[in-house]
């Protein structure tokens, strides 16, 4: 997140963390670092897509979209 966040174009880009890896020593130093959401495989689609719309809204166009 450090890395990206150095790029002027990412410096408020919503980053959201999908991982494999143990939550208990990354999930904290993750959401500390300004991630929006933190998510255990296997994901939770319900909970990914509450993330989704609370960060961009319900009605968000798609142009507010970051690309993929």
């Amino acid at each position: 997140m450090d890395w990206v966040r150095r790029m002027d174009e990412a410096k408020n880009l919503p980053i959201m963390i999908i991982t494999g890896c143990n939550p208990d020593e990354y999930e904290p130093r993750a959401l500390a670092a300004g991630a929006v959401g933190f998510f255990r495989k296997p994901i939770n689609n319900e909970e990914l897509l509450t993330t989704i719309r609370q960060t961009f809204g319900e009605d968000a166009p798609p142009s507010q979209l970051p690309a993929a």
